[in-house]
C-alpha cells in the first residue's frame, strides 16, 4: 500500500474499500461505524491491521478504516494511528516530511 496522503487531522489510515480482500480483511470482522470527516460524516469499516511497513520499519497492530472508494478520490490517508508514533519534521521549503522514532 502506498499512502498519497499524510493528515494529521485523520486518526487512523483510512483506505479504500477495494483494498480489504487484498489486505486478507473480511467485512464480518470489522466494526461498522460512522465517522466525521472533513467532507462530512461517512460509514467505514474499522480493523486493525497486523503490521505496516515505512521505509523499512514494521509498525504492528495499526488501526484502519476502510471507507467507498469513491469517497477518497483515489487517495490513502497515513493518519495518527501510524504518524502519532513518530517525530515530524516538516520542512515547507523542499515540501519534504521527515519521521523519526519516538
Amino acid at each position: 500500500m502506498h499512502a498519497d496522503l499524510q493528515d494529521t487531522g485523520a486518526d487512523l489510515i483510512v483506505l479504500p474499500e477495494s483494498m480489504m480482500n487484498g489486505l486478507g480483511m473480511a467485512d464480518d470482522t470489522l466494526t461498522h461505524r460512522e465517522m466525521q470527516t472533513a467532507n462530512g460524516t461517512v460509514n467505514a469499516k474499522v480493523g486493525i491491521l497486523q503490521e505496516v511497513r515505512i521505509a523499512g520499519e514494521i509498525l504492528e497492530n495499526v488501526d484502519v478504516a476502510f471507507i467507498d472508494d469513491h469517497l477518497l478520490a483515489n487517495n490513502s490517508l497515513l493518519g495518527m494511528s501510524v504518524l502519532g508514533r513518530y517525530k515530524l519534521v516538516i520542512d515547507d521549503q523542499s515540501k519534504l516530511i521527515t519521521l523519526f522514532k519516538k
